[in-house]
């Protein structure tokens, strides 16, 4: 089977050493008949919608947008890490607006017909948070001049570092881990606001993972934040522990597109 963790890889040592040790723990649980289906090294997909529909994925890490849009009743929802970052409670976790540092906005009114940067259209934190932010600013469907899609979060706090952008919406705990992994990246820049919270990166498995092996992964992943061996890595990652989520949880994103359409704003 396939195992990938792709939504935070600033820190690949650290997210390599946190599957072997899931990996080592679902041997002891299930026993060596089942290491055909534990990989030993994580995967790095390059087509994600493509990657989580899958249907030998283990375990992967995707948004809570596409979850609920294009994966509701094609995946197993196993539940959510909880982050030690500014931005996060429990679960829920927001995505923080930036601009440059010396820019005059103080305020989102203050980016009207400006250039919005945004990572992907399918993406909570970079868009439908966003959307569902800017629209009760909107007038007649529209607030910003353009917009340029970038394809990732770190392009588009280059984005708006180089000037290409104004502004993005980014997700907290991918900024949060910039501002200590890689700060060349958010050098001049600054936080003008947050989002509303929502449920933060779902962990899923395939519908075909045999029932012994989602419990078991289960068993693992709440397990994580008590072992001692675990802590630096968990601490690198800013993962406090995994808590089991619903899929009600994620009607949240749901209810931020249904209101942004509401004000006819249907696109940053």
């Amino acid at each position: 089977m396939i195992a990938s963790l792709p939504m935070y890889v600033i820190t690949p040592v650290a997210v390599q050493t946190l599957w072997h040790w899931i990996r080592q723990d679902l041997i002891k649980q299930l026993g060596s008949g089942y290491l055909a289906l534990l990989p030993e090294t994580l995967s790095s997909p390059q087509d994600l919608h493509l990657h989580w529909q899958q249907q030998d994925v283990l375990i992967s890490q995707t948004c809570g947008y596409p979850l609920v849009t294009e994966l509701k009743n094609k995946v197993n929802l196993l539940g959510s890490f909880e982050y030690d970052v500014p931005f996060a409670n429990g679960i829920y976790c927001k995505s923080v607006i930036i601009c440059k540092a010396n820019h005059e906005g103080t305020q989102l009114s203050d980016f009207k017909n400006k250039v919005v940067a945004f990572n992907s259209a399918q993406s909570q934190s970079g868009y439908n948070s966003f959307r569902h932010l800017i629209a009760p600013l909107s007038s007649n469907g529209q607030f910003f001049q353009s917009a340029v899609a970038t394809g990732g979060h770190r392009a588009s706090v280059l984005a708006v570092q180089s000037g290409q952008a104004d502004i993005a919406s980014i997700d907290g705990v991918t900024y949060h881990g910039f501002l200590k992994h890689a700060p060349e990246i958010t050098q001049g820049l600054k936080i003008i606001a947050t989002t509303h919270s929502y449920p933060g990166l779902p962990l899923i498995s395939s519908l075909n993972t045999p029932t012994a092996v989602l419990t078991a992964l289960k068993n693992t992943l709440q397990g994580l934040h008590l072992q001692p061996a675990l802590q630096d890595t968990l601490k690198t990652l800013f993962i406090k522990k995994f808590s089991v989520s619903s899929w009600e949880d994620y009607e949240v994103c749901l209810d931020m597109e249904k209101q942004a359409q509401a004000l006819n704003y249907l696109h940053l």
